[in-house]
This record gives structure tokens, C-alpha cells and sequence, in this order.
């Protein structure tokens, strides 16, 4: 695929991916639009158009967005090297799974292992 500004059918594919990856660490991190566009001195609507990737993210705004979301930049693009074609691989995870893990994270190691196991224990047992 070449590299060109946007595509005629829609926003770029890396430009797709690190929105999802700027929505899935934001809400990892349990802010919301509203509080993260706050820090920004932006739009709410503006970090919806991020996390879509109707709108490119510059690179001063996305070293803002790591230092708002105390991230290195790099993640944003981590599982693009050496890819062709950027679009993101079935990214699509709903938010109470990332809610779920963003509670996980935060939890007593030993809860969340027990919480883990629990887990497995029900996929084995449930169809």
C-alpha cells in the first residue's frame, strides 16, 4: 500500500489505529474525553475525531496526549512495525472489557489473580 495522505474511502489506516489505541489507553486509564481534552485545552469532540482517526494527530499534539496519559509516544504505534498494511487486525474491544481490565489493573495483585482464575475456571465450565 502506498503511503499517501488519506485514503479517497475513508481516514488512513495508521491514522485509525493509534485512535484506537489513544481510546483504549484513555479508557484504561479511566479519563474521559471531557477530562482529557480538558488537559489538552481542546474539544471533547476533537479526541472523538482522534480516536476515530477522522483526524490525523499531529506530533506535538501526540506527545501532549502521551504526557496527559503519562505514556511514551511509542505506544501508540507498537504492533505497526514492519506491517504493509496498517489496518488494525480486529482491535475492536467494547468498553466494558476495558473497563474490566482497567479495574484488574488497578486491583490488589492477589484479587486480581483470583479474579483471573475465576474466569477461567467459568470458561471451562460455561459453553
Amino acid at each position: 500500500m502506498s503511503i499517501k495522505r488519506r485514503r479517497q474511502n475513508g481516514p488512513h489506516p495508521t491514522d485509525v489505529y493509534v485512535g484506537n489505541r489513544l481510546r483504549k489507553l484513555r479508557i484504561l486509564k479511566g479519563v474521559s474525553q471531557k477530562d482529557l481534552a480538558e488537559r489538552l485545552g481542546i474539544s471533547f469532540q476533537q479526541i472523538q475525531k482522534y480516536e476515530r482517526g477522522s483526524n490525523r494527530i499531529g506530533a506535538s499534539r501526540l506527545w501532549a496526549l502521551g504526557s496527559a496519559l503519562e505514556t511514551p509516544i511509542s505506544y501508540f504505534f507498537a504492533g505497526l512495525e514492519g506491517k504493509h498494511d496498517t489496518r488494525p487486525a480486529n482491535l475492536e474491544v467494547d468498553r466494558e472489557t476495558l473497563e474490566l481490565a482497567a479495574s484488574l489493573h488497578k486491583a490488589n495483585p492477589a484479587i486480581a489473580r483470583s479474579v483471573k482464575e475465576l474466569l477461567k475456571k467459568l470458561e471451562e465450565v460455561l459453553p
